[in-house]
């Protein structure tokens, strides 16, 4: 087994490979704003568009598709609301806090994150 350069491998290089952890970590959860008024979970952007698709049956504009930056994750509020999408009375938070509970509950799958009507 050569390099590109035609030099033999070396033990030392040989090891270095050898001890590189595979990648088992999966991606992170991110959110990504599909529509003008829906929110997606999802680890990359073809996940959450192929998940919006099967559960909605409709295509996303992928031009508008696009994922959360921290500032934007951090800035919009999660609301919790009623059967009637009425707000239910108690505090607000952030995405970013909604994010980290659902993680910790085992959030496992894609799914809607937020919605909003105009």
């Amino acid at each position: 087994m050569t390099t590109s350069t035609s030099e033999p491998l070396t033990t030392e290089t040989l090891l270095s490979v050898q001890e590189t952890p595979g990648m088992t970590t999966p991606l992170p959860w991110r959110v990504f704003k599909l529509t003008d008024c829906e929110w997606w979970v999802a680890r990359t952007m073809a996940e959450a568009i192929e998940d919006y698709t099967r559960v909605t049956g409709e295509p996303v504009e992928k031009d508008d598709a696009h994922e959360l930056t921290d500032a934007d994750m951090d800035r919009l509020q999660f609301v919790d609301t009623d059967e009637g999408d009425l707000p239910i009375r108690g505090p607000r938070r952030s995405f970013s806090e909604e994010l980290a509970r659902r993680v910790a509950e085992g959030l496992h799958r894609p799914e809607l994150f937020a919605c909003t009507e105009y």
